[in-house]
């Protein structure tokens, strides 16, 4: 689950581009509260899986990192190469109802690999510096004799140079690595062969140090690891790869996550829980009569599923138009389920130093508990993929002032220079002059057109 409008402007995360062909730059104003490794992707279906890219937060000046100074930083993107066009894939499989195909190729930095088959995890370099090089061992072909020593393997990584993504490293060097899973629908182990990495941050937020040799990344998320390399010279083999089956290996990891919790970086857990909400994300099978096994697989929560509106939730709500969006969806699954027992596992939680992140991946069968403040005015929204089956589960979180134009006005005094254009425009835009409010903002926000034309592209 990943969660979206947490502080982000009305409207401005979702500004369109125009399709004309002109060049177009925008300039977005914000606060940053933290910092860290975070990412930017498109919101279109599977537009994400190459419209994307790293956003690294550095600290303040003079602030230190709360772990040894890096002698380099790189950013690591694990993604994906299709062959097929995204939009067209997904497209295709919502309308048969079936599973959308998977990608052709695992890529680092945008690079598949420079082999295509099995290769032993190191060979010896004449250079002083080591070269981590990148490979994706699902391509790998383990009946294969055909890279079976050092030297064919070699032999076959020196003929495609340009085939894989290399890090040049020193001996002995601590290096910070801000990796980022960029996929559509895996979750990705990423590993380098014969090193360790501590893990200092995911999503964001500090960790405290924990050393392992495999790190679990789920989509959406970030995490941040130091490597120190070792001393003897050589080529060392990078892995990004799913694994149909690591459970002790995944649970490890993700036990192992804790919130670094100091006195310069606190934890700071709700302890006070106004209402309780149970949720149940599952798939489903729904007739469809033009599908190709007449039934079409969807994503639903507590057995409720999402039908994209004609009409967009914030116009629903701003203009009190009715069918869209409700406010009875049910806080409890209609069937309770025994993996989660509420009187006995909420006895485990950990309230001391819980990791926090903003994308959580909940195995199949398992489940997460999240607390959080309902401190933002509006909109928060929760999104769950199901991308695998090419479907989707969108749950709105909302927090409301008294009516529409009290939060109209609130947003207003928050936000004085750009806030009412954007909410204006809103309500101009979506139905103008149906009401006497609506009008007078429609007005006004023409009397200034020239000057949120130079702002935000109508």
């Amino acid at each position: 689950m990943a969660e979206f409008g947490i502080r982000i402007m009305l409207l401005l995360a979702a500004c369109l581009l125009p399709l004309s062909g002109e060049a177009m730059v925008r300039y977005y104003k914000f606060n940053v509260g933290q910092r860290g490794t975070l990412w930017w992707h498109a919101h279109i279906l599977w537009l994400r899986a190459t419209v994307h890219g790293a956003l690294v937060i550095l600290p303040k000046l003079g602030v230190p990192y709360p772990f040894p100074k890096p002698n380099r930083e790189q950013v690591i993107i694990l993604s994906e190469w299709w062959k097929s066009d995204t939009e067209a894939v997904i497209n295709e499989a919502l309308k048969s109802g079936l599973a959308p195909n998977v990608s052709d190729a695992h890529t680092i930095n945008g690079h598949p690999g420079p082999i295509q088959g099995c290769v032993l995890h190191k060979a010896k370099s004449k250079n002083q510096n080591l070269t981590f090089d990148v490979i994706r061992p699902s391509q790998c072909d383990s009946n294969s004799n055909k890279f079976s020593t050092v030297a064919k393997a070699k032999e076959k990584m020196e003929k495609k140079k340009s085939g894989g993504f290399k890090l040049d490293v020193q001996p002995g060097n601590t290096y910070l690595l801000r990796i980022i899973n960029a996929a559509l629908n895996e979750e990705l182990f990423f590993k380098i062969a014969g090193h360790e990495l501590t893990v200092v941050e995911v999503d964001a937020v500090y960790t405290k140090p924990f050393k392992t040799d495999t790190i679990l990344i789920a989509p959406g998320q970030t995490t941040n690891v130091l490597l120190t390399t070792k001393h003897e010279t050589g080529k060392y083999l990078v892995a990004a790869s799913p694994f149909i089956n690591a459970t002790p290996l995944a649970t490890t990891f993700t036990d192992s996550l804790r919130s670094l919790n100091s006195e310069k970086y606190p934890a700071r857990v709700p302890l006070r829980i106004d209402h309780n909400l149970l949720f149940t994300v599952s798939l489903s099978v729904n007739p469809c009569a033009t599908c190709v096994n007449n039934s079409r697989v969807v994503a639903d929560i507590n057995n409720v599923t999402f039908v994209m509106p004609k009409i967009s939730l914030l116009q629903a709500h701003f203009l009190k138009i009715k069918g869209v969006f409700t406010d009875d969806f049910p806080g409890n699954p209609p069937v309770v389920t025994r993996e989660f027992q509420p009187a006995k596992d909420a006895k485990k939680f950990n309230l001391g130093d819980p990791v926090e992140k903003n994308t959580v991946g909940v195995p199949a069968g398992g489940w997460t508990a999240i607390r959080f403040r309902a401190d933002n005015p509006v909109y928060a929204l929760a999104f769950g993929n199901s991308h695998y089956m090419g479907t989707e589960d969108w749950l709105l979180l909302w927090t409301t002032v008294k009516d529409q134009m009290n939060l109209y006005y609130h947003l207003q005094a928050t936000y004085p220079s750009v806030e009412k254009k954007i909410l204006s425009n809103i309500l101009c835009t979506m139905r103008k002059g149906k009401h006497i409010k609506e009008k007078y903002i429609c007005q006004r926000e023409e009397q200034s057109r020239l000057t949120t034309n130079k702002i935000f592209s109508e």
